[in-house]
């Protein structure tokens, strides 16, 4: 179903338009993390109750096969300010955060593109979303260690 209630975005808004000025200096790691948080700001602009919470990195469960949702949203309005890169860029990066899996618990709330209920976590799901968090922790802590050895060594 094409939501109806998603506004177009206010070109006016500083947050809607990608950085094509992201610092050289940064590494190729920061510069790529920022222009995945300008698509996921790009999305919440188009979508603003989908992730209410998007400035405070808050992130509530999606609705299974939100992604054809989309799609059909910016065939239907191209205009719109959102392209299928952002998107999958957007949601790829999203759902790949702690802050996300840990939304995705037993029982809670799936929500669709106008942020009313479309349906709840399962526990396979939830269970899904543990073991993937427990694999964040743990290469982030590989990363950790080697990312910096300790001097002289």
């Amino acid at each position: 179903m094409i939501p109806e209630k998603a506004p177009l975005p206010d070109e006016n808004i500083a947050e809607n338009t990608p950085r094509d000025n992201i610092s050289p200096a940064l590494s190729k790691k920061q510069r790529r993390t920022a222009r995945a948080w300008d698509a996921v700001h790009q999305v919440a602009a188009v979508f603003p109750h989908l992730w209410p919470q998007v400035k405070e990195r808050q992130f509530r469960a999606m609705k299974n096969g939100i992604t054809e949702d989309v799609l059909a949203w910016i065939a239907a309005h191209p205009e719109g300010g959102l392209s299928v890169a952002t998107w999958k860029k957007a949601i790829c990066f999203v759902v790949s955060r702690i802050e996300y899996l840990r939304a995705v618990s037993e029982g809670a709330v799936r929500v669709d593109l106008n942020g009313e209920v479309a349906g709840t976590v399962t526990k396979s799901e939830a269970q899904h979303a543990r073991e993937k968090i427990v694999a964040l922790r743990a290469r982030l802590a590989v990363m950790k260690k080697t990312a910096f050895p300790p001097c002289g060594a």
